[in-house]
């Protein structure tokens, strides 16, 4: 599986049954020119081997969307709540990015947490992470 905003590609751990994005800082934006690219390489496949082959190799398939030049297929494309949620990206983002980086101070994690210490979610919605003003080295999702 690839993400669709950059060139990195999963790996699936056999030890912990999981696919991850190994490697946080090697990666090279897609740009939608290349996605159009490979759309319509997709949509010149003669056979359904060949398309799944090509999907496989670069994780596009054609949309008739692809045919407007202002859609920005990657730009445009939001991160599905399985995606962001199920699987992790929001508490990678969170803890890569905003906690590893330093990109917020104790004060906004308190904000923050005090934000969501007030949302009431729905029974069927899982739980609101308790823990984040603690700081980066007991944060936990």
């Amino acid at each position: 599986m690839k993400c669709h905003r950059c060139e990195k590609r999963s790996i699936y751990s056999k030890e912990y049954k999981k696919t991850y994005y190994k490697g946080d800082h090697t990666y090279k934006i897609n740009t939608a020119e290349s996605h159009r690219k490979h759309a319509h390489e997709w949509l010149q496949c003669n056979s359904n081997s060949s398309r799944e082959d090509h999907f496989k190799k670069h994780d596009v398939r054609w949309s008739e969307l692809l045919r407007l030049l202002y859609i920005d297929p990657i730009r445009f494309a939001t991160v599905d709540p399985m995606h962001c949620l199920f699987l992790g990206v929001a508490k990678w983002i969170f803890k890569s990015i905003l906690l590893n980086q330093k990109k917020l101070s104790m004060e906004q994690l308190q904000v923050a947490q005090s934000r969501m210490n007030h949302v009431e979610l729905p029974s069927d919605i899982g739980r609101i992470p308790p823990k984040i003003a603690i700081g980066r080295k007991v944060f936990s999702i």
